[in-house]
């Protein structure tokens, strides 16, 4: 049961609570679409009626994108920053080394997000808690080595260093 959940800050649940709103409102605009489609029909206002079918179709589409956010929303846990910071968090900047078995490794840098991932076209990539790796350096220490799986391919790292952001944000300063 417990990888049913999906974790996420304030952010992330902000953010799929506007993803529903946004789809409520397209689901109102499918029903327009389809009165319309039936009301400008010749005849019994279905028969024949690309139209309303194809507003049929959408709405059918923007349902089940609904079902999937509100059911995505019934299995969210808000999950806080901790106090210990030995553990890496929410929003820590963490970089890992990939221990290939040929001895040979490679360093990796991200941000571990409470919110949808972003890993295009941002300075550092941002992966999600809810992925194989954002679960396996979750509470972890640095210098901890961890494993992950991908399309039953396994991963070794080890978790070189972390940085959270009051600190980011204290050295700007």
């Amino acid at each position: 049961m417990k990888d049913n959940i999906i974790y996420v800050d304030h952010k992330g649940y902000d953010q799929l609570l506007d993803k529903l709103k946004e789809l409520e409102a397209k689901l109102n605009e499918a029903y327009l679409e389809k009165a319309e489609a039936y009301s400008g029909a010749v005849g019994d206002g279905w028969h024949d009626n690309f139209a309303f079918d194809e507003a049929n179709r959408k709405e059918r589409m923007i349902i089940q994108e609904i079902r999937s956010v509100r059911d995505k929303i019934s299995k969210v846990q808000i999950v806080e920053r901790q106090s210990d910071e030995n553990l890496i968090d929410i929003n820590d900047i963490i970089t890992i080394n990939y221990l290939f078995d040929d001895n040979s490794t490679e360093l990796f840098e991200f941000k571990l997000v409470g919110t949808s991932a972003q890993i295009i076209d941002v300075e550092i990539p941002e992966i999600s808690i809810n992925s194989p790796l954002g679960k396996s350096v979750y509470h972890q220490a640095v210098g901890n080595r961890t494993t992950f799986t991908v399309n039953n391919n396994t991963f070794n790292i080890e978790i070189i260093n972390k940085k959270n952001e009051n600190s980011i944000q204290n050295a700007v300063k």
